[in-house]
């Protein structure tokens, strides 16, 4: 889970094979943008 804001660690989230989920806005107003990775996707980078 990353602040919209933060785009060094959402380029580092990308480069790591992670793809963004989702995007909320939590109850103070502030945005985040949520990134994952599968098991499998995981294990092709070993």
């Amino acid at each position: 889970m990353l602040h919209i804001d933060n785009h060094g660690s959402e380029k580092v989230a990308i480069a790591n094979g992670m793809t963004l989920e989702k995007t909320f806005t939590d109850f103070g107003d502030n945005r985040f943008h949520v990134y994952s990775q599968s098991r499998k996707e995981w294990l092709k980078t070993k």
